[in-house]
């Protein structure tokens, strides 16, 4: 437990997330780094997380300039221990390399949201890290 609490604020450095939410229901979110979120990569950029309500809670994630919507998912409640912290809290790298985001918090509030992953989710998304990888990879042959 103490190594999931030292990753997290390690990741605090990681991800910048500007402290900026309107009516506790748009976080505008930077990331330094490649995250997962259910069934999608984030590659490093500018998001907005909005949440949607429909009955059940749901989060409309876009990129900043909203070219890309990257989906609705659903969420889940989530507490931290204080408002002090990072306000995106992430799991550590799995094998693929890439860190999955667990919950998100509007800044200053105890009370957050937590996405859930499936299997169909994480086989996803590592499949899209290798491809990444593998187009990283094929740009550095210098062909």
């Amino acid at each position: 437990m103490k190594r999931v609490l030292v990753y997290l604020s390690l990741l605090a450095i990681v991800f910048a997330v500007p402290a900026f939410a309107e009516n506790n229901t748009v976080i505008n979110v930077h990331l330094d780094k490649a995250v997962a979120i259910p069934g999608n990569v984030l590659v490093p950029g500018n998001y907005v997380f909005r949440l949607e309500e429909s009955g059940h809670r749901i989060v409309a994630i876009s990129s900043a300039d909203s070219k890309t919507f990257y989906g609705f998912i659903p969420v889940y409640t989530a507490t931290r221990d204080s408002s002090n912290g990072t306000d995106i809290r992430a799991t550590e790298p799995d094998a693929a390399g890439l860190a999955r985001i667990d919950s998100w918090f509007f800044p200053g509030e105890q009370n957050g949201y937590r996405f859930i992953y499936s299997n169909s989710d994480i086989a996803k998304t590592d499949a899209a890290v290798r491809r990444m990888q593998m187009k990283s990879k094929g740009n550095q042959s210098g062909f």
